[in-house]
């Protein structure tokens, strides 16, 4: 669980305030300033959070006018159904739990050695319940989770137009491959390690993991290639670019010709 593995990690770090943050996302929150606001304010834990339209699948929490957490509000099983149809009016924004923590040592002491639990159903509700100082900050910037392959490809043409504040900008292209001169990458296309993309190819809005091999005059676009895959000369492999993300599974061969339009 999130509570048993925290523990287990912070416990090299005895009597120091820790800070945790999801493997998954990906996010330009100014860091140093969420550091600063949990000293400042002297809190037992603060949660960093991300500002999504409403309503939402998502747990909320409601903030005092001082940034303190008043409420963790989890929508029922039947609400994150009734959203996932998608039958539904926005009607405002909400702040959610962003996946980024920092905990003071008396939050990880609180948090029990060698059995399963969760920070957010097990550890939070009693700190709220007394009123401790639990904070909540929305710093502002990019955030994402990176659980589906649409998310993927926002976050891959995010990085790459400059939309999220990151050391790489253009076109990604991973060690060791290999564009043929008149091959075109457009749409913010990234190109993995060990890749070959040849002659008169064109990649648009595309994502070649490692190892992908495409030949000559292929055509990609909106879709994401996963490791491995080999697609042969004159293929043309569209996808859609308001809908599920078209992937090609690790290990894909298509052969000379064909067609993929989704």
């Amino acid at each position: 669980g999130t509570g048993g593995a925290i523990r287990n990690a912070a416990d090299r770090f005895p009597g120091e305030t820790v800070a945790v943050f999801n493997g998954d996302v990906l996010t330009d929150f100014d860091l140093g300033r969420i550091l600063a606001f949990h000293h400042r304010k002297q809190a037992v834990a603060t949660i960093t959070l991300s500002e999504v339209p409403s309503p939402n699948p998502f747990g909320v929490l409601i903030l005092d006018a001082d940034g303190k957490v008043e409420a963790w509000r989890e929508p029922s099983e039947a609400t994150k159904k009734l959203l996932s149809q998608g039958n539904f009016e926005i009607t405002g924004t909400d702040k959610i739990n962003a996946g980024f923590y920092v905990f003071s040592p008396e939050f990880i002491e609180a948090i029990p050695q060698g059995v399963p639990s969760s920070v957010e159903r097990d550890i939070f509700p009693p700190f709220l319940a007394r009123g401790a100082a639990v904070y909540g900050i929305a710093p502002g910037g990019f955030w994402m989770d990176l659980g589906r392959p649409e998310q993927l490809m926002v976050v891959s043409q995010a990085v790459l137009s400059g939309s999220v504040k990151t050391f790489t900008h253009g076109t990604a292209v991973g060690q060791d491959s290999v564009i043929a001169p008149d091959a075109e990458l457009t749409g913010h296309s990234s190109v993995g390690s060990g890749c070959s993309v040849g002659a008169g190819s064109r990649l648009d809005a595309a994502i070649l993991l490692d190892g992908v091999k495409v030949g000559n005059g292929v055509r990609l676009r909106n879709v994401i290639v996963d490791e491995g895959a080999t697609i042969e000369d004159d293929c043309i492999v569209e996808g859609r670019s308001d809908g599920p993300t078209l992937v090609l599974a690790a290990g894909t061969v298509l052969k000379q010709g064909t067609r993929i339009l989704y």
